[in-house]
């Protein structure tokens, strides 16, 4: 992947999870066998979904759930993204980082 194109994709995540920024968020699926962790931020007032999806994951730590998220992804210092959401001390470290919206079962 390019430089432009990598950071095109990069923009476009951020901007879909924007989108869904003061929703509630939780834990959908962790594989430590793959370690991929996918994140699930959905609403009680309007339908659909996000899914934030985080492959080749270094490091999670934070609660499991919680409202009114703030999800944030930047590039690591080491290489990577770092996930974050700084309201409520979410925080993972993973080499790709992608999302989705709309996945099912949707609400």
């Amino acid at each position: 992947m390019t430089g432009h194109t990598f950071e095109k994709h990069l923009s476009s995540t951020k901007a879909l999870i924007a989108r869904w920024k003061g929703e509630n968020a939780q834990i959908w699926s962790y594989s430590s066998s793959h370690r991929m962790l996918i994140l699930r931020v959905n609403s009680l007032v309007r339908k659909g979904n996000v899914q934030v999806h985080c492959g080749d994951v270094q490091f999670i730590s934070g609660p499991t759930s919680w409202a009114k998220c703030e999800i944030e992804i930047t590039h690591g210092t080491e290489g990577g993204f770092l996930i974050n959401d700084p309201a409520c001390g979410f925080i993972a470290r993973a080499g790709t980082v992608e999302a989705f919206e709309n996945c099912k079962p949707l609400n």
